[in-house]
């Protein structure tokens, strides 16, 4: 019974790692979860705010037109005002598109996988090459 002592050992020993590496993950992928879903609720304003801008825009042109007698002090200052709101609408989708240029959706979580895959494979061939070892010492 002793050596399935050790064999017992080692596969809770295992079990143990392969756990924390999963939980390890799993807080990674939250993390990403939530990176993505400030990302979003970012955009979504920027886009909110594009599409107030052109509206308030349109009214404001509309009102010009509208309005557009010979009081030069009106015409002005409505101009201003489309200006000003047509220059926010620029904006926020200029920033818009800025924003939009970031890594895909878990890039990080794949990266560490597969980091994490190349370290197991080190680690079980480095140990068929000292398994094999230790068979041909024994031989």
């Amino acid at each position: 019974m002793e050596p399935a002592q050790p064999v017992v050992g080692k596969a809770k020993s295992l079990l143990e790692q392969l756990l924390r590496i999963a939980q390890t993950r799993l807080e990674l992928l939250s993390a990403e979860v939530h990176h993505e879903k400030v990302a979003l609720t970012r955009q979504w304003q920027l886009a909110v705010g594009a599409v107030v801008c052109t509206c308030l825009a349109g009214v404001t042109l509309i009102t010009l037109l509208a309005i557009a007698l010979p009081p030069h002090l009106r015409t002005t200052v409505l101009s201003v005002v489309l200006a000003l709101f047509t220059a926010g609408a620029v904006g926020c989708a200029m920033a818009s598109r800025l924003r939009a240029k970031r890594p895909p959706l878990f890039s990080r979580v794949v990266t560490q996988l597969k980091l994490d895959r190349a370290s197991l494979s080190e680690t079980a061939s480095s140990a068929e090459t000292s398994s094999a070892a230790s068979t041909r010492d024994a031989a």
